[in-house]
Parts: structure tokens; sequence; C-alpha cells
């Protein structure tokens, strides 16, 4: 059973109703009235409908995704302008690396001097307490030398008092480190 085509919006300026067939919205053989048939437009409204609420929540969806995307963006510009910040951090560290290399080879030419004079300055030292040691061998032997030749006591022997005598008997010290 078929349902027999209706107009959709106030009556119709053909005078032959009957004679037309529904075949949809738009002009029938000269008329200009909009006709349809109940039960299929009411299929086809619900599912205009829904296809309708379907691309809304397709919508609301592609917004959120903008919206993260839009974040993203924001999120990467931000990031970038912080590489930005430190290449530009980089480049004027980098511009110091030649005065830090003068200032090193400097220091280095410094050192190597510091440590040619402190080892000069060993060997000097070395040869003064060699020099000490002789000297004081020299003075023991002398002292027993007088000892021995001046059994009484002599002008040098006086001179040099108690130091003369300690060390006649081996316990002088002196000031002298050996």
């Amino acid at each position: 059973m078929t349902a027999l085509p209706v107009p959709l919006r106030g009556e119709t300026n053909c005078a032959d109703k009957g004679a037309h067939q529904w075949q949809g919205e738009g002009t029938v053989g000269g008329c200009s009235s909009l006709w349809y048939n109940t039960k299929r437009t009411m299929n086809t409204d619900e599912k205009l409908l829904k296809a309708l609420e379907d691309l809304r929540a397709d919508v609301k969806t592609l917004n959120t995704k903008v919206d993260s995307v839009e974040q993203g963006q924001k999120a990467l510009e931000t990031g970038q302008k912080a590489l930005q910040d430190d290449v530009t951090a980089i480049k004027s560290e980098t511009a110091k690396i030649p005065g830090i290399e003068q200032r090193l080879d400097h220091h280095g030419k410094l050192l190597t001097g510091l440590t040619a004079t402190t080892a000069t300055v060993l060997e000097e030292q070395q040869a003064q307490r060699m020099d000490i040691r002789s000297l004081h061998t020299e003075v023991h032997e002398s002292t027993d030398i007088v000892a021995t030749v001046c059994p009484t006591p002599c002008l040098f022997t006086a001179a040099r008092g108690s130091a003369v005598t300690a060390a006649s008997r081996g316990s002088w010290t002196g000031g002298y480190p050996l």
C-alpha cells in the first residue's frame, strides 16, 4: 500500500492535482508545489537528523583536535624559543673560547717558567747543603787537628769557646740541617 502524494506547503497552483505522481520537490509538469510521500520522507528526515547529529559530533571532535593541535603548536613554539635562547647562549660562550685558550697558553708558559726556576732553586739548595756538609766535616777535622796539636787552650779554642769543645766531644749540633 502506497501513500498518496501530499503537498508540502500550501496548495498547488496546478489545476490537475491528481494527475501528478510524486517526484520530489521542484516543479512537476509545470506545477511549483512540493510533494512528498509521508511514509518515505519521515525516514529520510530521521536519517538527515541523525546525519546532522553525527556531523555536529564530528565537528566537536575536530574542534577538540584542533585545540590540542594548537596547544601542541604553542608548546613547540615555546620549545623552539628555548632552543634559540640556548643557541644564543652557546654562541656567546663559544666566542669566549679563544680568550680562554690564550689565558691557558699564558698560564702554561708561566708554569713552565716557575718549574724551571724551582728546579734551579732546588739545585742551588742541594749544592749549598753539600757545601755546608763539607764545611761541617772540615770544621770537625780541623777541631780534631787543633785538639791534637795544641793540647793546652790556645787562641783558636778560646775564641771558639764551648762550640769547639762540644765539637771535639762529638755533640756539636750546629744550626745547619744535615
